[in-house]
């Protein structure tokens, strides 16, 4: 029985540590039309944040358009649980930019931090990515 026990608790720490550390999805259709989807900044380092101060920590990004067709958002892809990523719209028409607004929940977390939002596209870069570093204190 106690065998049983551990094999279960080992199996749900490798699927916890699996669906934490996952890639950007494969198999996408690529919707590329010429267009480059750029970000100016795409790491935010928070430095040293502490979790008896605030729960949810955010950071907006700037995603341009430097292409002559809209960019179409397909999918935006937080790479752990713990994040939430919000569009201000799917579409980035030409010579303009729309915002991403990512949160990491640290409730529950301690220590560095290294997370990424990966966004699926009709950019000529079809996948790319923003990431947010930091450190949890007490």
């Amino acid at each position: 029985m106690k065998k049983i026990m551990t094999l279960q608790m080992v199996l749900i720490c490798i699927a916890l540590i699996i669906s934490c550390s996952k890639e950007p999805k494969q198999g996408k259709k690529k919707l590329s039309n010429n267009s480059s989807l750029i970000i100016k900044n795409p790491k935010y380092k928070f430095g040293t944040i502490s979790k008896s101060k605030q729960a949810v920590v955010c950071h907006t990004f700037k995603l341009e358009n430097k292409g002559k067709k809209p960019i179409v958002i397909g999918d935006v892809d937080p790479s752990c649980g713990c994040l939430t990523a919000k569009l201000s719209s799917n579409t980035i028409l030409p010579n303009s930019s729309q915002d991403i607004k990512v949160c990491i929940n640290i409730k529950g977390q301690l220590g560095h931090f290294n997370k990424s939002v990966f966004i699926n596209s009709s950019a000529e870069n079809s996948i790319t990515s923003v990431r947010m570093i930091g450190d949890i204190t007490e």
